[in-house]
């Protein structure tokens, strides 16, 4: 009686340098990737800082128009911060803190 035997298939599986090539590429996009983010998130807050502090001369601009009287926006550089101030120097709204990456 004469049993068939089948032929071994070969195992298939990722040889050593298909696996450190791919992990090299997943590292070098990831690390790019991180570098845009930041770049992009750095000058997002940049933006929003710049819309924030034009929003507030336009609120100093109106309160000086409706109340007829001077008002002013000072900046804190020591506190990276602003305020709207009345002519007397008396604060009109909480200071504002700027983001740590606009000096």
């Amino acid at each position: 009686m004469n049993i068939p035997i089948e032929p071994q298939r070969p195992e298939r599986a990722f040889s050593l340098i298909e696996v450190i090539v791919v992990l090299t590429i997943i590292t070098l996009v990831l690390g790019l990737t991180g570098v845009y983010y930041y770049n992009f998130r750095s000058g997002a807050e940049i933006r929003l800082a710049a819309s924030d502090i034009a929003a507030a001369m336009n609120q100093a601009r109106s309160l000086a128009i409706t109340g007829q009287q001077t008002y002013k926006v000072h900046f804190d550089t020591t506190a990276n911060s602003y305020v709207i101030t009345d002519n007397d120097g008396n604060k009109v709204d909480e200071d504002v803190k700027l983001p740590g990456s606009v000096v």
